[in-house]
């Protein structure tokens, strides 16, 4: 009987202890982040490039605004939030973001795209000063956060001037905290920075035109639009390569950050995700100004979110076909 009993108790502490970590499927989603999130140049593709007409015309008018004006023109025309990895919302498209996922199980479910274009870690607080706003207003509790951040921290055109790691890090755990210590049961997601200087090394020389004998390749793209930035040039290899480790400790920071959280608020359900980029499907993965994601690069990052997240067993890819 003692025997009996014990393992009885064995059995509960078992079946307590898969209750206890289970996390509960959310009632409201949000993601915060730059250009990548918010979907931006995502209608558009390398492999399946607009006519050269079309694409002067868009450069025209990008380039008839200055500074702030600029931005909110090139966000309110290229930046299509509906294909979002985090929330996107298109069905016809090929992204299952997070958000669809989990709106299979929860028809009820909310989603927030928060992510703004060109952001740093030090505008992450203006987002959450959104998403509070927004918890207020529509009387809800955002608890599933994703967190992608570190592209723009790290471009700079040297690397002296790029935010270093130790802020990079101090940013994001200020302000997550925010949102923990208003409600310490929330599921985040830390995303770490996708393997940018293995994505310009591989794609520098891919063909974007042939404009009458011409040839438009990624590395002139680039520069053409976004300037010198540092990791867009592996040729100075002594500087990209200090880019490239830079990068890695932002990815470093994070996985200590994940845990030193973790620590502070049990109640939290929280996990990173790393080193998520296909090198075999780069070509297929870029936007026509060779820097941000596809519509394709925006359903691969979905994926791999969702396989290394919280729910993986209950939503899969053949679940979207």
């Amino acid at each position: 009987m003692k025997k009996a009993l014990t393992h009885l108790v064995l059995i509960i502490g078992f079946v307590n202890s898969i209750i206890a970590d289970e996390v509960p499927i959310p009632s409201a989603i949000a993601v915060l982040g730059d250009s990548i999130s918010e979907g931006m140049m995502t209608d558009y593709s390398l492999e399946r490039p607009p006519s050269l007409f079309k694409v002067a015309s868009l450069i025209n008018s990008v380039q008839s605004y200055t500074g702030l004006e600029r931005m909110n023109f090139v966000r309110k025309v290229f930046a299509k939030k509906y294909h979002s990895w985090a929330t996107g919302s298109d069905s016809s498209d090929y992204v299952f973001s997070h958000f669809e996922r989990l709106k299979t199980l929860s028809p009820e479910l909310k989603g927030f795209n928060f992510a703004v274009s060109g952001s740093k870690t030090e505008d992450m607080k203006t987002q959450i000063d959104e998403l509070l706003e927004t918890e207020q207003k529509e009387n809800i509790l955002i608890d599933y956060i994703l967190v992608l951040f570190g592209s723009n921290d790290l471009k700079s055109e040297s690397v002296e001037t790029v935010v270093q790691p130790p802020t990079f890090a101090s940013n994001i755990e200020a302000n997550v905290k925010r949102l923990l210590n208003i409600n310490p049961r929330r599921n985040i997601l830390l995303v770490g920075i996708p393997k940018i200087h293995d994505i310009m090394e591989k794609s520098q020389k891919y063909l974007v035109y042939n404009f009458f004998g011409k040839k438009i390749r990624c590395d002139g793209i680039r520069k053409s639009i976004y300037g010198n930035a540092v990791y867009f040039n592996p040729q100075d290899q002594e500087s990209f390569n200090q880019s490239r480790m830079i990068a890695e400790m932002y990815r470093n920071e994070i996985d200590i950050l994940a845990d030193k959280l973790k620590a502070e608020y049990p109640l939290a359900h929280i996990k990173t995700v790393q080193n998520y980029d296909a090198p075999s499907l780069v070509f297929k993965s870029l936007s026509i100004d060779c820097f941000h994601p596809s519509t394709l690069g925006q359903a691969l990052l979905a994926e791999v979110t969702w396989i290394y997240g919280f729910w993986p067993e209950l939503v899969t890819e053949e679940d979207y076909q």
